[in-house]
This record gives C-alpha cells, structure tokens and sequence, in this order.
C-alpha cells in the first residue's frame, strides 16, 4: 500500500514542529522565535528572519475549525517532537488530540540517528510520548512558551490521549466506525 495523500484529501504544509504554529504566533513571540530557530536551519533566512510556510491566511486551526472537526488523530514521525507539539498544538486550540502509539516512528537514542518503529510494541512509543510530555509540563519555556503560559500548557497536555489505532476506533460510535472501515485502500502500485 502507498502512503500518499488521495485526491480528494486536504494538505496543508508544516513549516515548524507543530502545524498549529504559523508565522504571525512566532514573530508575536521572542520565545517561540527563539525555539524556531533551533528546530532546522531552513527556518532561518539570510536576514535572520524567520521562514513561514506559504499557504496564504488560513491557519490549520481555522481549516479545521471550518471543517467542524472537534478530535484530531496523530500519526508519524518524530514521537518525541512533531507528535507531542502537533498534540499539543491541538489541545491548546481546543481540539481533542489522541496520538495513535502504533502509528508513529520514534528513536532509541538521544541523539535521534536511530529511528526506530515500535508497531508490535507500542508502548514504548506512549512511554517516550508521556515522559516527552511530562518534560513540557516541568520546563514549557524549553519548548518555546512563556512563563506565564505554564498553566495553559499543563491543561493541554493533561487532554492529550495515547492509544492504539484498535483502541481509537472501537471507541468511535458506529457510524464513525463504519466510515473508518470503508476508505478504500490502495495497493501497492496504485496511482492516487
């Protein structure tokens, strides 16, 4: 099976660790400016700026808020960054965000050169996804928040839920679940 967007899938670029993060949030902020910078260095431009993505206006809070969505599934790579911010993000733009363990790629070291799938072992992604999380609640400033957001950042990560993609989908009502059941899948091969 190809991992690709469909045609009819919605696509919405991420310049930063999280998508809920957008330009005008960074350039607000000499905190999270500073946290940007350290992510990649394409962040950077040659006036020490920072880089946003280019998808216009629209925010991926807004697109998903017009969408009506209320829970958003996490799933890729980067357990212990782009999956715990995109989480967060979700919690603290009012959205119920469950991290898919099964679904998401992390590292066995520190020094995140040895990626690493835990499919038949997801708890050990929802171990690191937890302490990852535990480590936001003691220092958020080390992830690009203020002071004074500590409170609002430990309510968010107390909304975050882990499971697997079996637990997430027996707990969706029947319609949900029917929906979820009947996306066609793709062979291999298969053009989108």
């Amino acid at each position: 099976m190809d991992i690709a967007p469909r045609a009819d899938e919605d696509i919405f670029l991420k310049r930063f660790m999280d998508t809920f993060t957008d330009i005008k949030d960074v350039r607000a902020s000499p905190e999270l400016a500073a946290y940007v910078a350290t992510q990649r260095s394409d962040n950077i431009l040659k006036d020490g700026s920072i880089a946003g993505a280019a998808f216009g206006r629209t925010t991926f809070a807004d697109h998903l808020n017009r969408l009506g969505a209320k829970c958003v599934t996490i799933m890729g790579t980067m357990a212990e960054f782009c999956i715990t911010d995109n989480a967060l993000g979700a919690a603290m733009n009012g959205l119920r965000p469950v991290i898919l363990s099964d679904r998401i790629v992390g590292w066995n070291d520190k020094t995140y050169t040895k990626p690493v799938w835990h499919e038949s072992s997801p708890r050990q992604h929802a171990d690191s996804i937890k302490n990852t999380l535990q480590e936001i609640k003691r220092d958020p400033m080390a992830r690009g928040f203020r002071a004074s957001d500590a409170k609002a950042v430990e309510n968010a990560v107390n909304k975050i839920e882990i499971r697997t993609s079996g637990e997430f989908l027996s707990s969706l009502p029947a319609p949900e679940k029917n929906r979820a059941a009947a996306r066609p899948r793709r062979d291999k091969g298969a053009k989108p």
